[in-house]
């Protein structure tokens, strides 16, 4: 009497990642960022999908520590075209520069500033006696 023993399962396949080309075509979205040193006020606008754009304010408030303490959003206004949304932000940063806020100046990279070497090639830290 031969018995059979189950095989044993498959080994689930790993997905394949594959990269998505970059999207060609119009933008779909934009924004402005402007501070006062410590909070936030960006003015941004984006394409719905039934084309028509949306321009929204949000500010950002942080503690003397950089901590965000609260967000909010506001200011929301719906255009027909990408022009009028631009022209609605630049009108509305405009007056908020009035009002004291500055434009947030970055030369890109999302505001990530590498910090000098705190040390060399040639003067390695020591290691830590335990």
């Amino acid at each position: 009497m031969a018995t059979e023993t189950p095989a044993a399962p498959a080994a689930p396949e790993t997905p394949i990642k594959v990269k998505r080309a970059k999207r060609e075509g119009p933008s779909r979205s934009f924004g402005r960022t402007l501070t006062d040193g410590r909070n936030q006020l960006k003015f941004l606008a984006n394409v719905t999908k039934n084309g028509t754009w949306t321009s929204y304010v949000v500010h950002r408030e942080q503690d003397t520590n950089g901590k965000l303490v609260k967000s909010s959003r506001g200011g929301t206004n719906s255009h027909a075209d990408m022009a009028a949304a631009q022209a609605e932000i630049d009108k509305a940063v405009r007056s908020a520069v009035k009002a004291g806020w500055e434009e947030k100046k970055g030369g890109g990279g999302g505001g990530f500033h590498a910090r000098p070497d705190s040390f060399s090639l040639s003067n390695l830290p020591k290691p830590t006696k335990q």
